[in-house]
């Protein structure tokens, strides 16, 4: 990878940064549903992000478990070990199943906010916990492209 291809990805990361401190502040108003919603949209931008930098394309669906099976390989570089990758696909199904309600939330009950203080933490930990894995992959990837 050059820099210029580092570059372009990396714009990627900053986004996915940026959302997940609007994930941040929406814990922080009290605003449950808002603080997971944005949480799944930075861990999808990050996780996007770490495919990319590893040189693979990110796939156009919500359930890429099977595809982040497939790149485990790729991440045995950057010590990533298949518990951490077992736990990237776990929370990638948790958070994708939560997206929809944190967008709509109950339409069948006319509940519009279902998340609570617990989970909305439990969302923004596992955009986090993403984002510190695709900074080690940015990182690596960096002092290779020098």
């Amino acid at each position: 990878m050059n820099k210029e291809q580092y570059w372009e990805i990396d714009k990627f990361y900053s986004k996915a940064a940026s959302i997940l401190e609007e994930a941040r502040e929406h814990l922080r108003k009290f605003e449950y549903d808002l603080c997971v919603r944005r949480s799944q949209e930075a861990f999808e931008l990050f996780l996007k992000t770490m495919f990319k930098f590893i040189g693979q394309e990110y796939p156009q669906k919500h359930d890429i478990s099977q595809e982040i099976y497939d790149v485990y390989s790729s991440l045995k570089r950057y010590d990533f070990s298949a518990q951490k990758v077992a736990q990237i696909v776990h929370r990638n199904r948790t958070l994708g199943l939560w997206r929809e309600k944190a967008f709509y939330g109950d339409e069948k009950l006319g509940v519009t906010a279902i998340f609570t203080e617990h989970e909305a933490r439990l969302a923004l930990s596992y955009a986090e916990d993403i984002s510190t894995d695709c900074y080690v992959v940015r990182s690596r990837v960096f002092s290779e492209t020098r």
